[in-house]
C-alpha cells in the first residue's frame, strides 16, 4: 500500500488547488474521494461500500505516495479505513470560514461543477461542521493532524502545508583546504552514522537510473551521448523522487556532489 495522507475541509476552502501543487512539488499522486464514488456509481451505496471502493483503488496504486482529497468525510469512514487499509501519515486540516468560502465561490462561474449557490454551500458547510465535531478527535488521536489556515492567501497556505512535510537536506561544502576537506568527512560520517542520514550520492543516483534505463535515465543518456551537461532541473527532478519516496523514516538526507553552483 501507498502512503496515504488526508486533506479535507469545507467547500472552497482551497482543498484541489494546494492539494494539486503539494503533489506535485513532493512526488504525491491526489485521489478525489467523491470523484471516485461517482465515477464507481456508488451514490446510493452506504460508507462501508465506498470506502472499500477507495482501499481497492489503492491497493491498484503504483504511486508511492497518495493525497485523498475529501476523505474521510465521517468519523465511521476514518475508523473503517485504518483499521482496514493503512494509518494514515498526515491529515491536512483546511480551516476556512463559511463567509470567506463563499467569498470565493462568487468568483466561480455558475457554469462550473464546482459551483454552488449560497444557500446550498451555506447548507455544505454547516453539515461539514457538524461532522467534524466526532471526525477531527479522531485523527488528532489516530494520525498526525496538520490544520492550515486558508483564510488568509493561498501563496501563504501553501507555504504553511509544505512546512509539515518538508524533509531535512543538508549539502556540506569545503573551502578547498585539506584541513577543511577533513572537517567535510568528519561531519558527513557524523551525520549519516551518528543521525541517521540519508547520503544521496547525486553520481550514484544518475548511474542508477541509466543502468536500470528508467524513464529519467534514459533522458541522461541521451544527454551524456549528445555531449549535453545534466541540468539541474534534471537532477531536483531525480532528487524530488528519492526525497519523497513514501518510505518511513526517510526523512534526512545529506546531498553529495550537488548543488555545484549557485544557478
Amino acid at each position: 500500500m501507498p502512503q496515504v495522507s488526508f486533506i479535507i475541509g469545507p467547500q472552497a476552502s482551497g482543498k484541489t488547488t494546494l492539494g494539486r501543487r503539494l503533489c506535485e512539488k513532493t512526488n504525491m499522486s491526489m485521489i478525489n474521494f467523491n470523484h471516485l464514488i461517482v465515477e464507481q456509481k456508488l451514490q446510493r451505496k452506504n460508507e462501508e461500500e465506498q470506502t472499500m471502493a477507495l482501499i481497492k483503488t489503492l491497493a491498484d496504486e503504483v504511486s508511492p505516495r497518495i493525497l485523498i482529497e475529501d476523505f474521510p468525510q465521517t468519523e465511521f469512514q476514518a475508523k473503517f479505513f485504518i483499521k482496514n487499509c493503512v494509518s494514515s501519515s498526515r491529515s491536512f486540516v483546511l480551516n476556512c470560514s463559511k463567509d470567506v468560502c463563499q467569498e470565493r465561490m462568487l468568483s466561480v462561474s455558475s457554469n462550473s461543477d464546482c459551483y454552488k449557490p449560497s444557500s446550498i454551500l451555506s447548507k455544505k458547510i454547516r453539515c461539514y461542521n457538524e461532522r467534524c465535531s466526532k471526525l477531527l478527535p479522531y485523527l488528532r488521536e489516530a494520525t498526525n493532524l496538520c490544520e492550515i489556515n486558508t483564510e488568509q492567501n493561498l501563496e501563504s497556505a501553501f507555504t504553511q502545508l509544505c512546512s509539515h512535510v518538508q524533509p531535512t537536506v543538508i549539502h556540506v561544502r569545503s573551502n578547498g583546504i585539506d584541513s577543511s576537506n577533513t572537517l567535510r568527512q568528519e561531519i558527513m560520517e557524523k551525520l549519516t552514522g551518528e543521525h541517521d542520514f540519508i547520503d544521496l550520492n547525486i553520481n550514484d543516483l544518475i548511474r542508477d537510473e541509466s543502468e536500470r534505463q528508467t524513464e529519467l535515465g534514459k533522458e541522461y543518456l541521451l544527454m551524456v551521448s549528445a555531449g549535453k551537461i545534466i541540468t539541474a532541473d534534471m537532477v531536483v527532478k531525480m532528487l524530488r523522487r528519492n526525497i519523497y519516496s513514501g518510505q518511513d523514516k526517510r526523512n534526512k538526507f545529506l546531498l553529495t556532489g550537488f548543488p555545484d553552483v549557485i544557478e
